[in-house]
């Protein structure tokens, strides 16, 4: 779940700073500095315990860590494939592939007992040797 968050939520920065600016709503750091790349956003103090959990600020600091390459995408299928090759093993995303084996795994242990539920005892023997 949080590496499904983490990764909208970056497409969505990239959608609204590359392919519809809204005025207002992040502010690119126009500063010469030698780390990060060019579209570099400006994280705000909140002034309010709300205002930590706003999408504006939450996003700054994973879009910051991008790299150049990452965030100067030609389009955003391209900007998709380089932001899972960057973050290929980050701690969440290996959280996320460990859920979702998981949840593999429990979906096909209830399929399996449904089907064993469903075919008579006679027949559950030789179910059981086909597999």
């Amino acid at each position: 779940m949080t590496y499904r968050r983490k990764r909208g939520d970056m497409i969505n920065t990239y959608k609204l700073i590359h392919n519809n600016p809204i005025y207002g709503l992040f502010f690119i750091d126009s500063s010469q500095q030698t780390r990060g790349h060019s579209k570099k956003l400006i994280k705000f103090n909140a002034q309010r315990r709300e205002h930590h959990h706003f999408q504006t600020n939450q996003v700054v600091d994973p879009w910051n860590s991008l790299s150049d390459h990452t965030v100067s995408s030609k389009t955003v299928k391209e900007f998709k494939v380089s932001l899972d090759k960057e973050w290929s093993n980050k701690e969440w995303r290996l959280e996320w592939d460990t859920m979702e084996s998981q949840t593999r795994a429990s979906t096909l242990i209830n399929q399996t007992s449904l089907i064993f539920k469903i075919i008579p005892k006679q027949y559950t023997w030789q179910f059981l040797k086909k597999c």
